[in-house]
């Protein structure tokens, strides 16, 4: 009956925005408000429930990593309590999506990779404590919105692509 809602402030914290999570609870009551960041920013996409009854929150942060913008992957317990953070990426833009539970208690992140002349999707994969186990990059004008884990554990993957751009890859 409680739900956890994600977003991302300016209003406090550590930085000029940061991951903003609220667990509230039936009728809207606030259990608890975190913020997570460093000196920049950072902007959350997406947040799920884990099988430990914490959560898993992914975005984009400015302070964290190697580039100039750079996925974010934080691991919180039920209570909002950080137990890890992790950042993906290189120099380019790297930003998190969407991000689930695995069925062998991992974590797969869906993200756009963006230089000056395009956006790719790029797929992440992690074990249970975020360290990472391998990634794929699907080049060209493709945009990535939400995916899910397939019965044989491939991935099924929602975006779009630039029209002409459709080379079957994905």
């Amino acid at each position: 009956g409680n739900f956890i809602v994600t977003g991302h402030t300016s209003s406090y914290g550590s930085g000029n925005s940061d991951f903003y999570v609220l667990k509230i609870d039936s009728i809207a009551n606030v259990l608890w408000q975190k913020a997570y960041g460093g000196q920049n920013s950072e902007i959350t996409s997406d947040a799920q429930p884990t099988s430990d009854s914490g959560f898993i929150i992914v975005g984009s942060s400015r302070s964290f990593g190697s580039g100039e913008d750079d996925v974010l992957l934080i691991k919180v317990d039920k209570q909002g309590n950080d137990a890890w953070s992790k950042t993906f990426g290189d120099l380019d833009g790297d930003y998190g999506i969407s991000v689930l539970e695995t069925k062998d208690g991992g974590f797969a992140i869906a993200a756009h990779k963006t230089d000056a002349d395009t956006a790719s999707i790029y797929l992440i994969k992690t074990d249970a404590g975020g360290n990472l186990l391998w990634t794929k990059t699907y080049e060209g004008s493709k945009m990535v919105y939400s995916f899910a884990q397939s019965e044989d554990d491939g991935f099924v993957i929602c975006g779009t692509v630039q029209p002409g751009i459709f080379d079957n890859t994905i």
